[in-house]
């Protein structure tokens, strides 16, 4: 069975968050931003206790000690949806500051697939060399 980590950022469009997390078969993790919290409750009304049937657990963005911030535990993919322009650009930068975050350098160190669903539009030139390098190497956009 294929293992997931997903990740929901603070960015508009929590709603495909929720149905990729439907939709999508196999064994899924789920961590959330704070913002992802409030625009997930905003946006669909739900909250992040209503999307735990459709993973094995949910973890706080503030928790690096999760078993994904080490490259030990591996993943089939990591998939961060809505993933925020910030998000982009400290993942472009190898900041690593928070669960998302750091996964993501795990995910890029260790070769496994990264899935950014940027939702901010639109781009700048800035959130547009973001991508393109992380592009380059290797994450889908």
């Amino acid at each position: 069975m294929a293992r997931y980590l997903v990740g929901m950022t603070g960015a508009s469009g929590s709603v495909y968050g929720v149905d990729f997390l439907k939709r999508c078969p196999g064994e899924k993790y789920l961590v959330m931003s704070s913002w992802a919290r409030q625009v997930l409750q905003s946006e669909t009304g739900l909250k992040p206790s209503d999307l735990e049937a459709h993973v094995r657990k949910v973890f706080l963005d503030t928790d690096l000690a999760a078993p994904f911030s080490s490259g030990s535990n591996r993943m089939d993919a990591y998939v961060i949806v809505p993933c925020s322009v910030s998000t982009v650009a400290k993942i472009a930068a190898g900041i690593a500051d928070t669960l998302i975050t750091r996964a993501a350098a795990v995910a890029l160190k260790e070769r496994m697939r990264l899935v950014l669903c940027v939702r901010e539009t639109p781009l700048s030139s800035i959130a547009l060399e973001a991508c393109l390098k992380l592009s380059r190497e290797g994450v889908v956009i």
